[in-house]
């Protein structure tokens, strides 16, 4: 399973990139020991004349659909929630899916 996590420029004052990326996603990685196979994050900076209608999207994949009910059911899921928070005013926007064939 992937869990595709958007966060939205559109009505967004702040979003600690620094703060993101050192603890927030360590925090995640932590909780969900063992049930994630793969982290990336993208980041998109306005570029000259040009907007991103996201700031972050953070793909995650775990190793199994099992997995990854496992870990949106596990107790700690409200810290990270509501560590969000610290980092960000944007209402981000979560995506699940499943991997579709690779391409060569």
């Amino acid at each position: 399973m992937i869990l595709t996590i958007f966060y939205p420029v559109e009505q967004m004052t702040r979003f600690d990139e620094d703060y993101y990326v050192r603890t927030h996603i360590p925090m995640a990685k932590s909780i969900w020991d063992g049930l994630l196979d793969y982290v990336e994050m993208i980041s998109f900076s306005p570029a000259e004349g040009q907007m991103s209608p996201y700031r972050m999207i953070t793909v995650m994949r775990f190793t199994s659909a099992d997995a990854f009910a496992q870990a949106m059911a596990d107790p700690r899921m409200a810290e990270l929630q509501q560590d969000v928070a610290v980092f960000t005013d944007s209402q981000l926007v979560a995506h699940v899916g499943a991997r579709a064939a690779a391409s060569d």
